[in-house]
This record gives structure tokens, sequence and C-alpha cells, in this order.
């Protein structure tokens, strides 16, 4: 039992990696906004929504990273906000 466990966490461990680009790993500040004040960078931002940003329909679907779908329409929007 204990030999069965130990192989179905180690399979969990080994399903749940992947690749090594994460597409949400944090960038570089561009040089443009570089030393702005917290207001400036707001009058910058676009007013687009958090569920407009995931392309959420309001029907209870969650933000689940592994989508492809909701990564793709995050992208779209790369640099604009």
């Amino acid at each position: 039992m204990i030999i069965v466990s130990g192989f179905i966490v180690g399979l969990l461990l080994s399903g749940c990696g992947g690749g090594s680009d994460d597409p949400y790993t944090p960038r570089e500040i561009s040089k443009e906004h570089q030393g702005l004040s917290l207001s400036e960078l707001k009058s910058m931002a676009s007013d687009i929504s958090y569920y407009e940003l995931i392309g959420h329909p309001g029907e209870g679907i969650v933000f689940d990273v592994s989508n492809r779908r909701l990564i793709e329409n995050v992208e779209k929007h790369d640099g604009t906000l």
C-alpha cells in the first residue's frame, strides 16, 4: 500500500510539472514606464476589466492558467495595460 501510494504521488508530481515557459512571469519594466508615479501610470492604463481581460463569460468559469483560450485572450492585450 505504501509503495502504491508513493507511486501515485510520484506520478502526480511529475505530471503536474510541465514546460519551463511561464506566461505570467513578471517582465522587466519598459523604459517609458520607469520612474513614473502611480498616478501617472494609472492615467496611462487601459480601463479594461479583469473579466474582459480573461474573456470571462460570467457563467462561473474560473481562470485556469492551463486553458489556452484564456491565455490567448490575455496575450491579445499585451502591452496595452
